[in-house]
């Protein structure tokens, strides 16, 4: 796998109401660590309210975050973070089935977008523009992007 060997741990929540995604996210997470990614699972959640609790709490590195699941869709899940841990703002990766325009603009520095069915190449990938994300960011540029998205994104207050 190019470019995912690493010494640097990566923490990861995983955030899908779906057991057989959770599983494959898991599987490929396996994959790369066996080939030295250094990725941690801090948590797996089944729903958006959940979702934000494990972030609050476990303050990952990046947020593998379904758009679509009981109670908090990803976009509700995002705008809580903002407000509840604005210091503490993982990398987000949507893993979703829906197309990237039903998602709204996305700037790809903030948010990044896999579609389902997610691949083991694509979720590599993934890994790696994350890392490249977490190392070129400044103070506050996450959370400045992450509102910016959310006062533009249909069916949020921003």
């Amino acid at each position: 796998m190019s470019g995912t060997e690493t010494t640097a741990s990566l923490r990861v929540v995983l955030a899908d109401d779906e057991d057989i995604a959770r599983t494959l996210l898991r599987a490929y997470i396996g994959v790369l660590n066996r080939d030295g990614a250094g990725i941690e699972i801090a948590g797996a959640c089944v729903n958006g309210r959940e979702a934000v609790d494990t972030v609050c709490r476990e303050h990952p590195d990046v947020l593998f975050l379904d758009m679509s699941m009981p109670d908090m869709d990803g976009i509700g899940v995002v705008a809580e973070l903002v407000e509840k841990s604005p210091e503490h703002l993982p990398q987000i990766i949507f893993v979703t089935g829906f197309d990237a325009d039903m998602v709204g603009t996305i700037d790809l520095t903030a948010l990044h977008f896999l579609k389902k069915p997610v691949t083991r190449d694509r979720f590599a990938q993934a890994v790696v523009k994350a890392r490249e994300a977490i190392a070129q960011r400044t103070p506050g540029e996450l959370l400045g992007k992450l509102r910016a998205w959310l006062a533009t994104t249909p069916g949020t207050t921003g």
